[in-house]
């Protein structure tokens, strides 16, 4: 450790380690066995070997990271589990299911990049579940400011639980910066299809939806957000505000605005000719209007 009075840094370190694990519990994960052999030089790590195996998480990876501007990295990584309960247990989450993730990291300090796959089996989280699921991701932080760092996904999935519905394949593309999220999905069912896009706004104290798109087609009929329109909903501290929806089939239409969850609000719905028929066709249900 050099120069450690102005404080520790990555550039005051010059490591070289070298461990072999036996059966230990780290960070409350169970380790079987585990081999690491590295160096961190003029922040520069290289990693000749990283295997660690255990009963619900084995790592590897191998290569280099770049923390400078003046060398390249080049790490390739992997981590499986057979049970995401344990891992779920640790960061207390409801995960279950089983999932393996890969990835090469390459650039350095002005900016690294990560790309890789996701893919899991039986992968549940809470209420919301999905038999298979593989996302193709990549990532870019500049200047290691991590919090600031932008993502973009493309996902699949099959038989998807979702908010009490039953999916039979979701796809989604998403994109991550500076606390939004923007996105567009389809979700398709035997009858039924719902594609949409807009945008997720992640505030301290509520999260903010912007619609961009949103088809809905069932049998016969067709619903879409009403041309020019861009409704807004907000939520957050059991409270809902919608900044009026309209919705519209030909010339039948369905408009909400307003809100609900405390005294002072109030959901306002207003439908105009609308043939009852579509709403059993909607619900996929046998004719009852």
């Amino acid at each position: 450790l050099g120069n450690i009075s102005e404080g520790l840094t990555f550039e005051a370190v010059d490591l070289t380690a070298k461990a072999s694990l036996r059966p230990s519990t780290i960070a409350g994960f169970a380790i079987e066995n585990g081999s690491i052999d590295g160096d961190l030089r003029n922040d520069l790590l290289t990693i000749r070997t990283f295997d660690v195996k255990g009963r619900d998480l084995d790592l590897s990876a191998m290569g280099k990271l770049a923390l400078n501007e003046s060398d390249e990295s080049d790490l390739k990584f992997q981590a499986d589990t057979p049970s995401l309960d344990g891992v779920g247990t640790i960061l207390d989450k409801p995960l279950k299911g089983i999932a393996r993730i890969d990835g090469t990291v390459t650039g350095n300090k002005r900016e690294l990049k990560a790309s890789g796959n996701l893919n899991g089996n039986g992968v549940a989280y809470g209420s919301t579940s999905a038999l298979t699921m593989t996302t193709k991701y990549d990532a870019r932080v500049e200047n290691l400011e991590f919090g600031h760092a932008q993502v973009t996904a493309e996902t699949a999935a099959t038989f998807v639980t979702l908010a009490g519905q039953n999916i039979n394949e979701l796809s989604a593309k998403t994109e991550y910066n500076d606390r939004q999220i923007n996105f567009e999905a389809t979700a398709k069912q035997a009858e039924r299809s719902l594609t949409t896009s807009g945008s997720l706004l992640l505030h301290p104290d509520h999260q903010e939806v912007h619609l961009r798109q949103l088809d809905l087609a069932a049998q016969n009929s067709r619903w879409q957000l009403r041309t020019g329109t861009q409704p807004a909903i907000q939520y957050g501290g059991d409270i809902v505000s919608v900044d009026r929806i309209e919705l519209v089939s030909a010339d039948q239409a369905v408009t909400a605005s307003g809100g609900f969850g405390d005294s002072e609000k109030q959901l306002t719905v207003g439908l105009e000719n609308l043939d009852l028929a579509t709403v059993d066709a909607v619900l996929l249900r046998q004719p009852q209007f």
